[in-house]
């Protein structure tokens, strides 16, 4: 396994940062500007940097990163503790903070998207996370019962549904979604929800029922 420095070296093609140079072709250098005021929460799936691993080429490199949910971007440190972000690219998928970064084409209403989704279940049929965060302004009172809200960093993160090579489309943790997409098989999940008393709308619950599902189909 390799150190993440080598990362910069083979996995993004374009030789070490220098020291008064530019990033590689595959990263660019954050800047952060100046908050005006103080803004509740933070645009981040977490906010820590989390130790992870890329594999390229039959190579396996580890480095730090974290995942901009607001920007939906990997961010990461180079030795010298400089932040990037990675360019989105098919071929690299990180793994950190337990989870796998993969970028997907999808359809957000009527227009075609680039952005990273995270597996929670891979099979005939795959249920994806979408991390996502929205900047929410800050409120002023409408009269003196109110109070001031300040501006805040909401979660916004929802779920996807992908059948073989399609498109993943929105998919929504509850009883009328999963009847509607398993529509041919429903009877039988629904009878496995009740055996084993799972709750649609829980995510580990819902990998258990999908994946329940997919062996069914599986079967046929």
């Amino acid at each position: 396994m390799k150190n993440y420095g080598c990362l910069l070296l083979i996995i993004l093609l374009q030789g070490a940062l220098h020291a008064q140079g530019s990033a590689p072709g595959y990263l660019s250098q954050l800047t952060f500007p100046m908050e005006e005021v103080p803004i509740l929460g933070n645009p981040y799936s977490d906010e820590e940097y989390r130790l992870g691993e890329v594999a390229f080429e039959g190579e396996v490199y580890r480095f730090y990163f974290r995942f901009n949910a607001l920007r939906d971007r990997v961010e990461l440190k180079d030795a010298s503790t400089r932040l990037f972000h990675l360019q989105k690219n098919e071929v690299i998928e990180p793994t950190f903070g337990g989870k796998t970064y993969q970028l997907k084409s999808y359809y957000e209403g009527d227009s075609l998207r680039h952005g990273y989704f995270v597996p929670l279940y891979k099979g005939k049929i795959t249920l994806y996370l979408k991390p996502k965060k929205v900047f929410v302004q800050a409120k002023s009172p409408d009269n003196g019962y109110d109070s001031y809200k300040p501006p805040r960093y909401k979660d916004a993160s929802c779920y996807y549904m992908q059948f073989g090579k399609y498109l993943p489309i929105p998919f929504e943790l509850s009883r009328k979604s999963f009847r509607k997409t398993f529509e041919s098989r429903y009877t039988e999940v629904e009878a496995y929800v009740k055996r084993n008393q799972l709750d649609f709308k829980n995510e580990q619950d819902a990998i258990r029922i999908v994946k329940y599902y997919d062996q069914l189909i599986a079967r046929d």
